[in-house]
């Protein structure tokens, strides 16, 4: 008898650990990591238009991002989100935040360049999604319109004829997309509270005021290429600008068709990053400039974006 207790207590124990085991493989939260290091890192781009080895692109669906050449202040003035093409009130970018909108939630918002340089070959579209979970369902959809003109292999801005020979593209890309696009790194889905920039140190906002010590890193990230240029304020005459459509800005049109039930607020933040054929101060084909954002405190000029609360 004392032996057949003996096992009947050995089988009972696996089945408790077999249970217990059983259960952890079922709440465990699935693996996620954060993009590493900061700045001068490759990043999977969806709908990525320039991946060529044979000009020293990886070939593997990335853009390096080396945001103002990794300085901490680098690459952050030049290049804005606004709410409006005016050239006068809205060039310099604005920051719009919408609450509580309802599904589906749209809006339209444009790209613009202030910088000595006047130009950026291709736009690439941020979209951070708060979330608990990566599997939280999520699904947005892109209409992206503007001139797409072939990047100059000499560094320098097109000339008109060149800005505008390929001519305004309605839907330059159009595009849905959903929890299945959040980016990876080393396999793991990212989950973050912040943006690269040329800070080697810390992250970058994704909105305005946010802040990086107190929210929750639960924000997915998805790039997006829109398949089209910008043109800048700066060395293009008033009356050219005028010429073409939306002022030669990049135009995006968002809808969020799906967000997640959970009773967690949901947040979805835009960011906008910019990409140059070069050689252009070393941007060699490589991201180098974003929109910049205030911090929770900070109160600089020239900060933009836009981002959708739901609460």
């Amino acid at each position: 008898m004392k032996k057949g207790n003996e096992n009947r207590t050995w089988f009972g124990g696996l089945a408790v650990v077999a249970v217990l085991l059983f259960a952890a493989a079922v709440v465990a939260p699935v693996a996620a990591s954060e993009i590493s290091p900061y700045c001068n890192v490759n990043i999977s781009v969806e709908n990525i238009q320039y991946n060529d080895t044979s000009k020293g692109d990886a070939g593997d669906g990335t853009y390096n991002f080396w945001v103002g050449r990794c300085s901490a202040t680098g690459g952050l003035n030049a290049f804005h989100i606004t709410n409006s093409t005016d050239m006068v009130s809205a060039t310099n970018g604005t920051l719009d935040h919408l609450e509580n909108p309802g599904l589906p939630a749209s809006g339209t918002f444009y790209l613009s360049d202030t910088g000595g340089r006047g130009y950026e070959d291709e736009a690439i579209l941020l979209i951070a999604v708060s979330g608990a979970s990566e599997e939280d369902p999520f699904s947005i959809t892109i209409n992206a319109s503007g001139y797409h003109w072939v990047p100059n292999a000499t560094g320098s801005a097109p000339i008109e004829s060149e800005a505008i020979a390929s001519g305004y593209i309605p839907g330059s890309h159009i595009g849905t997309y959903t929890e299945a696009n959040y980016v990876k790194f080393y396999g793991e889905t990212v989950a973050q509270n912040w943006r690269p920039s040329g800070n080697t140190l810390a992250g970058y906002p994704l909105f305005s005021q946010e802040s990086l010590a107190n929210e929750p890193a639960n924000y997915h990230l998805i790039f997006v290429d829109l398949n089209v240029s910008v043109l800048g304020t700066n060395i293009y005459n008033s009356s050219f600008r005028n010429s073409m459509t939306d002022q030669g800005m990049p135009k995006i049109t968002y809808t969020i068709n799906t967000i997640s039930n959970s009773s967690e607020p949901v947040r979805v933040a835009f960011d906008a990053y910019a990409w140059i054929q070069g050689p252009n101060g070393g941007f060699e084909r490589r991201i180098g400039w974003t929109n910049k954002m205030n911090a929770a405190g900070e109160t600089g000029t020239k900060t933009s974006g836009w981002d959708v609360l739901f609460t």
